[in-house]
């Protein structure tokens, strides 16, 4: 609502984007751009996968396409857990087998610590090249669904000295931002 500098952090299924936003007198300007076509929410699910495999003694590589198909999904409902809670329950039926375990929350960040470094360097490019420093910026507005993760939202606190923006909802905002365009287009 107020006029200033915002970092929009947009952290999909498939994608990874950071804007670098200047708001004056009402209207936004984009400063810089930068992202990486080849990180999102689905990353972190995979990384989930391949922790659980480990857990069972599985190799990913050796599932068919239905048992893969079935271990993501399991994945993808406990990396949603996981943002809620410390540890999560999983059983999965593997073929003939059904696999269970546990997982923590500290084990999922360990396993996704290569995903939240590639994170630094999209970020790095939109300051250095909007010319801001972490400082001065006003807030940092998460956007999609994967920023819901705590450890996405503590990697941007260390990062920046301070907390992210997180009174919206992360799907809704992507939707309102698509309306919005669409009224102005029409």
């Amino acid at each position: 609502k107020d006029d200033g500098q915002f970092l929009v952090f947009d952290l999909g299924g498939g994608t990874f984007d950071v804007s670098i936003m200047h708001k004056y007198d009402g209207v936004f300007e984009i400063r810089a751009s930068a992202g990486d076509n080849y990180l999102g929410g689905d990353d972190f699910s995979q990384a989930l996968a391949r922790l659980i495999c480990r857990q069972t003694g599985r190799q990913i590589d050796k599932l068919s396409a239905t048992e893969g198909s079935r271990l993501i999904r399991a994945a993808d409902d406990l990396k949603v857990e996981l943002s809620a809670k410390p540890s999560a329950a999983y059983r999965i039926a593997l073929g003939e087998d059904t696999v269970e375990g546990l997982v923590t929350r500290e084990d999922f960040e360990v396993e996704c610590a290569d995903l939240i470094r590639r994170l630094r360097q999209p970020l790095e490019r939109a300051l250095r090249d909007a010319a801001v420093s972490p400082g001065e910026l006003d807030a940092i507005i998460l956007v999609g669904g994967a920023t819901r993760m705590p450890v996405i939202r503590q990697t941007i606190a260390r990062l920046f000295g301070k907390l992210p923006f997180v009174t919206i909802n992360p799907d809704e905002v992507v939707a309102q931002g698509a309306a919005i365009q669409a009224a102005l287009k029409a």
